[in-house]
């Protein structure tokens, strides 16, 4: 790679690519395949939207190559990679020469038939015929041309440059030899392509995307969560996840056995919501099962799993100071030196809070709790388990100072917000004078009856009892107690000192007043809490989940795409932008009159997708619509989408940066 200063040669092409189509994806790739040192020729119709799309690719590359997106490409420089591009208004120019062809005009059936009979006439015997269709199955506009052989879809997800996912879905008649040379292109020019191997209506991101939009949709139309709030849970839970693992090697992880134990640990829990989702009879079977699991295994064999989500954790902590730094206004990462105080003031407690359970989710509420300046008394009955707690609770501490996650924290060194936690095996001892008690036992309904009678019988009228429990409504443990209406869930992500997404759920027997001191409470220790207006089954997060991964584990059933592909669908795509923005804006921002008009261009296919993925007819009511609408016009009104999705952009490529620097560090 040559020096940042080192005088740069030009590079010869590798080969000519035609691009048919000059809007954004047209011209991003252009980018695309222009520093990974292909000629690219770009055609339209229209002169001025080609001038109009030259100036817009160079500045993008220039965008690149300020930001370092260039420094590992065969074009090093904008200069170098912009003069492989060329336009012409003549398609036979265009193609000429060319060995691959990208169309990317509008999402019409009958314009991708005239145009690839168009590039039949005029393609030679072993050009590659390429179209970006989001939901246009091939076989709708291939057959019956001489280079039928030839065509498939590279369909990439907005906006292509940033986000490297694209999926490749050939015809029933396309060569094989051409599946592979198509995605040896993708993967040379720095994409993470994936193959669809069956034709299927919304191929597979939108299939996925859409399982999950369904649910969220339902969750905002039967007054569960707001739309904000099913942004949250992604932005700040279920995406960061997803963004460094996927949903597959996400459920490997949380399991001590991988996903055969996953499944068998949750499947009694998830298969009720999800039929309940899409009434109809969804039964795991253990062959799909297994199949998922052998692919895991091939990326973290179940001997590894813990040193792989030390990686895991690893990851997601430098995501998180990625995260600070960018809220911050930093453009560039800190080190450690810069991230710490010189000043070390001593913090007075700000109260005292109990924690029962000292397992991962109860180490980590101390860690949250402590560096906010609460004192915690951590609760065990077994005082090896403690010893062994602080211990990890120590090694957190110690390394979120040395990444600087303290940094914008009430107390700023892990020595002193060590010095917070203390422990106890006598539950009365660990409650008395604490104002409110997070519960971390194991999921058991019986169990979670049992403890909190027993906080119950010990707690001040004015403590507040939560529960991190994930799936049981809180009616169902806190009825008929003497301190009922200070009862209430507040379920996180795991790991839930690395994601700051948390649940609050009251029963229907709560005060309002405790729910809104729960919600103050964990935003004051850096936690991004929503409030789920009623118990339903799953919450919101696993509801959200759970939809994605069922559509996830059917693509695998039915042999669509292979569980590696599901999760690089999530990394590489669908959850690099809802990490930054969540579900609801990406629909906001992918539509030039914002969310109402994404429903009115991609409701009827959505609905399409979902009807076969369901038993359930969903239709979008136009209530609900502009309700979503309304809640996203108060982050990005309509007049600002332009400028709002130039904000994601510089998000997403501030996020390609941080990801090439984890990669390289790996």
């Amino acid at each position: 790679m040559a020096e940042p200063n080192a005088k740069r040669s030009k590079t010869d092409s590798k080969g000519k690519v035609c691009l048919v189509g000059s809007g954004i994806v047209g011209r991003s790739f252009a980018v695309i395949f222009s520093k990974a040192g292909y000629s690219v020729s770009l055609h339209d119709t229209v002169e001025q939207q080609l001038k109009d799309a030259m100036i817009l690719i160079k500045a993008q590359l220039e965008d690149f190559e300020n930001k370092g997106l260039l420094k590992d490409c065969v074009h090093q420089t904008a200069d170098d990679a912009f003069s492989m591009i060329s336009t012409t208004l003549d398609l036979k120019e265009a193609m000429d020469g060319a060995f691959f062809l990208q169309e990317s005009v509008p999402e019409n059936l009958e314009l991708k038939q005239k145009i690839f009979k168009e590039f039949d006439a005029l393609a030679s015997k072993d050009m590659i015929l390429s179209s970006s269709t989001s939901a246009i199955v091939p076989s709708r506009f291939t057959l019956n041309l001489k280079h039928t052989k030839n065509c498939l879809v590279s369909h990439p997800i907005n906006p292509p440059a940033l986000c490297p996912f694209i999926e490749i879905l050939p015809s029933p008649e396309t060569d094989q030899e051409v599946v592979e040379k198509t995605l040896s292109l993708w993967r040379e020019c720095g994409m993470s392509p994936i193959t669809v191997k069956k034709e299927v209506a919304g191929f597979v991101l939108n299939r996925l995307q859409y399982a999950l939009m369904g649910e969220a949709y339902r969750l905002v139309e039967n007054g569960v969560c707001s739309p904000e709030d099913v942004n949250t849970t992604l932005t700040d839970g279920l995406a960061m996840r997803w963004s460094l693992i996927g949903p597959f090697e996400t459920i490997h992880l949380n399991a001590p056995k991988g996903v055969k134990d996953y499944f068998e640990r949750y499947t009694a829990s998830m298969e009720p919501i999800i039929q309940e989702q899409t009434e109809a009879n969804t039964v795991f079977k253990q062959e799909t099962i297994d199949k998922i699991h052998e692919s895991m295994c091939r990326i973290a064999p179940v001997e590894s799993i813990i040193e792989r989500s030390k990686l895991r954790d690893s990851r997601l902590s430098a995501l998180a100071v990625h995260r600070i730094n960018e809220k911050a206004g930093i453009a560039v990462p800190t080190t450690v030196g810069d991230t710490m105080s010189n000043e070390r003031t001593k913090v007075e407690s700000k109260g005292k809070i109990c924690i029962v359970g000292s397992g991962l989710v109860g180490r980590s509420f101390a860690v949250i709790f402590s560096k906010a300046g609460y004192s915690v008394c951590l609760y065990d009955n077994v005082e090896k388990q403690l010893k062994e707690a602080m211990i990890l609770i120590k090694a957190n501490l110690d390394d979120f100072e040395s990444k600087g996650l303290l940094k914008y924290t009430a107390v700023k060194t892990a020595d002193d917000a060590f010095s917070f936690v203390t422990t106890a095996t006598d539950l009365k001892e660990a409650m008395s004078g604490a104002f409110f008690l997070q519960e971390s036992v194991p999921e058991n309904l019986e169990l979670k009856q049992k403890v909190f009678k027993e906080f119950d019988s010990l707690a001040s009228d004015d403590m507040i009892l939560s529960s991190s429990t994930s799936c049981i409504v809180p009616s169902k443990f806190t009825l008929n107690l003497k301190h009922t209406k200070n009862c209430i869930v507040s379920h996180p992500v795991n790991p839930p000192a690395l994601c700051p997404f948390l649940e609050v759920v009251p029963s229907t027997e709560t005060n309002q007043e405790v729910v809104e001191k729960t919600l103050s409470l964990w935003r004051e220790c850096g936690m991004s809490p929503i409030t789920v207006k009623k118990e339903v089954a799953g919450f919101v997060l696993n509801r959200l989940q759970y939809a994605l991964l069922a559509e996830s584990y059917r693509l695998v059933e039915n042999d669509v795409c292979t569980p590696d592909d599901v999760n690089i669908t999530l990394t590489d795509g669908l959850a690099m932008r809802w990490s930054l923005i969540g579900p609801f804006e990406t629909g906001h921002l992918n539509a030039p009159k914002g969310i109402k008009d994404y429903y009115e261009r991609y409701g009827p296919p959505t609905e399409a997708v979902l009807k076969e993925q369901s038993e359930t007819v969903l239709k979008f009511k136009q209530e609900t619509i502009d309700k979503i609408h309304e809640s996203m016009c108060r982050i990005a009104p309509v007049e600002s989408i332009i400028e709002r999705s130039k904000l994601r952009d510089s998000r997403l490529s501030a996020l390609a940066v941080h990801r090439n620097n984890e990669k390289a560090k790996l």
